[in-house]
């Protein structure tokens, strides 16, 4: 997170599918803040890293 930048209240539910190697296969359930959120769905991500797959994005 950047300096300055503090987490807001929790108000989406994201869930990523990881198909693997990296970290390993599974899903993860994930509550966010929006500046999260918005870090996962429109964040550059370096390879391996970048290895996942938004299945649903819902407000709380």
């Amino acid at each position: 997170m950047p300096l300055g930048v503090g987490h807001g209240p929790v108000v989406w539910n994201l869930v990523l599918w990881f198909p693997g190697p990296y970290p390993k296969n599974g899903e993860a359930d994930m509550l966010l803040c929006d500046h999260c959120k918005n870090d996962w769905v429109d964040g550059e991500w370096d390879p391996p890293y970048d290895n996942f797959i938004i299945t649903q994005c819902t407000q709380v």
